[in-house]
């Protein structure tokens, strides 16, 4: 059998031998459909970090080319390097934290599409009055699409901050509410 140090020299050096035990490279072919660990050893260039990104992939998809590191081709989250506390600091800042239950900022990237709590506090210089914005928003709007607080752009509306009946009371009072 041609193994795999041989035909994917690469993949072999990504070979996690401790957690893969007596298994190693030169016992398996790159056609293996065994679940083994590897590890990709990463020196992060912006931040100097070093990481160590273990993970479990079939022989056969890392060895087609299909299936190369998870963490750092962003599907799949290593807390400290791509996860939003990390990434987007200000962002994981509004995170709500009670309404998002055991979900934090340390387990979702920027990328991701889940739809989650939010919590701005805001102090209205006008009025003097204290807000504490809550809304639900996917990750991804917030991180990628650069969307803030929805009552803050006036795209909701906050009754008592940006409703009719306090920007313009003297409208109300005009309004015919049977029209």
């Amino acid at each position: 059998m041609i193994n795999l140090a041989v035909t994917h020299p690469q993949l072999a050096s990504e070979w996690n031998t401790e957690k893969n035990g007596e298994l190693t490279p030169e016992k398996v072919s790159r056609g293996s459909g065994k679940n083994v660990w590897w590890v990709k050893r990463y020196d992060d260039p912006k931040t100097g970090k070093h990481f160590d990104f273990e993970w479990k992939e079939k022989i056969c998809n890392r060895a087609n080319g299909n299936c190369n590191c998870p963490f750092l081709s962003g599907h799949r989250v290593w807390p400290g390097y791509n996860d939003l506390a990390t990434t987007h600091p200000q962002i994981a800042a509004e995170w709500y934290i009670e309404k998002n239950g055991t979900l934090t900022p340390e387990k979702v990237s920027a990328g991701s599409k889940k739809k989650v709590w939010w919590k701005k506090p805001y102090d209205d210089p006008k009025t003097g009055k204290h807000f504490d914005f809550e809304w639900e928003a996917c990750v991804n709007s917030r991180a990628i699409k650069g969307y803030g607080c929805p009552f803050l752009s006036g795209q909701s509306v906050w009754k008592g901050f940006n409703d009719l009946a306090t920007t313009h009371p003297e409208l109300v009072a005009e309004w015919d509410e049977e029209k």
